[in-house]
């Protein structure tokens, strides 16, 4: 699921066939104003994804371009900085907490040992981090509303084949078990047995 926001206006939009209605009714229902499915195949590369939401962000001009840091079927987390680049907009990944502010978006993301609080002119790109998003159910009669609302299709074109081709693909090496032993002078002549030392 992407987001896009113009002014007060949130538009949910998604990339696929009609099965992903339903997550736009879901946006719906948690209240986006309106709702856009660019039809195209589910098997698209990063970067096909990319330049099409470039088109489309191009033609709504968002002040910001939300979108999940992975898909849930390729986890590749390269969409939203490949839009970034494409629409040479600066991009703040892997948020855990966002603020808009006037002209700007703050963001928390945590490294490996602190919180790092970023901000970025607006127009940009923000990816969110899976711990952005709190758990909760849209009201029976938001989902009721949902259901009446339209769901506009729009008509991108699709690049072919996004730029990217698979140039080889290998089997990783299998990793040697491991050999446990029970003194310095043990694990030199295992070495030495080896040939490492």
């Amino acid at each position: 699921r992407r987001v896009l926001f113009r002014s007060h206006e949130v538009i949910a939009t998604t990339i696929g066939g009609e099965a992903a209605n339903d997550v736009l009714r879901t946006a719906l229902s948690f209240g986006a104003d309106r709702a856009v499915r660019i039809p195209a195949p589910d098997d698209l590369p990063a970067l096909a994804k990319a330049q099409i939401l470039r088109a489309l962000a191009e033609r709504e001009r968002p002040d910001v371009v939300l979108l999940g840091a992975q898909s849930i079927d390729r986890g590749s987390a390269q969409v939203g900085p490949m839009l970034a680049g494409l629409l040479d907009w600066p991009q703040l990944i892997r948020a855990v907490r966002t603020e808009l502010r006037d002209a700007a978006v703050r963001a928390d993301r945590v490294g490996d040992d602190a919180v790092e609080t970023l901000e970025a002119d607006l127009p940009c790109v923000v990816t969110a981090d899976p711990r952005l998003n709190k758990a909760r159910m849209p009201g029976v009669l938001a989902v009721l509303k949902s259901k009446q609302q339209p769901i506009e299709e729009r008509a991108l074109a699709v690049p072919a084949g996004g730029g990217l081709a698979v140039a080889s693909m290998s089997e990783v090496a299998a990793v040697r078990a491991a050999t446990k032993v029970a003194s310095a002078a043990e694990l030199v002549a295992a070495l030495r047995a080896r040939g490492v030392l």
